[in-house]
């Protein structure tokens, strides 16, 4: 066993004894079970001076990487609005602009600025995943954003990722930014 520091008590004046303990490193992760990166950009992106649904950030994962049960995508992005009662609105989609919403935090008070959102979609069978995605904002409000589903992507084909942002009351442009957006994955056990 490899230790990976050694603690040392009582003194070695006058005869009294020494005692060790020993810390074992912890055990690494199982095989394919490691997070890697995929992607990841710090660059902020924002909405348009218009009120539609605007692309901010995007990444498409490879044909086949969700290739076995229990493979998984973790998708963490966030960013911020302008301090306006406008109803500001982020999406995080799978498919395309128009595909399955995964993530919704919607920024409609004043106080509500920050952002964030982390997704998993998990591989349930050929063509079929279930996803869980959680969004909170940083300031005031209320997310509302926690959702919950099936999704049936094709896992050979690319599949894009998404995070979009609407000013859905002023054509405001930057009202709505994505500072960040990563993704990783975290392959299952699978057959």
């Amino acid at each position: 066993m490899i230790y990976r520091r050694l603690i040392l008590t009582g003194a070695l004046a006058a005869g009294l004894p020494v005692r060790a303990f020993a810390q074992p490193l912890p055990k690494p992760a199982p095989a394919g079970k490691a997070a890697s990166v995929l992607f990841i950009t710090g660059t902020s992106v924002g909405n348009g001076a218009d009120t539609t649904e605007d692309a901010l950030q995007s990444f498409t994962l490879p044909a086949g990487i969700l290739a076995n049960v229990g493979d998984m995508i973790r998708i963490t992005a966030g960013g911020s609005a302008g301090g306006t009662t406008d109803a500001k609105l982020v999406r995080i989609r799978l498919g395309s602009i128009t595909g399955t919403i995964v993530a919704n935090p919607t920024l409609n008070v004043a106080t509500m600025t920050r952002w964030s959102a982390i997704v998993a979609l998990v591989k349930t069978g050929p063509n079929a995943q279930s996803y869980a995605g959680n969004a909170s904002l940083a300031v005031g409000g209320s997310a509302s954003g926690a959702l919950a589903g099936p999704a049936t992507l094709t896992d050979t084909a690319p599949i894009q990722i998404i995070v979009t942002g609407q000013n859905n009351t002023n054509p405001v442009a930057g009202s709505v930014l994505c500072t960040f957006l990563s993704v990783e994955f975290i392959g299952g056990s699978g057959p």
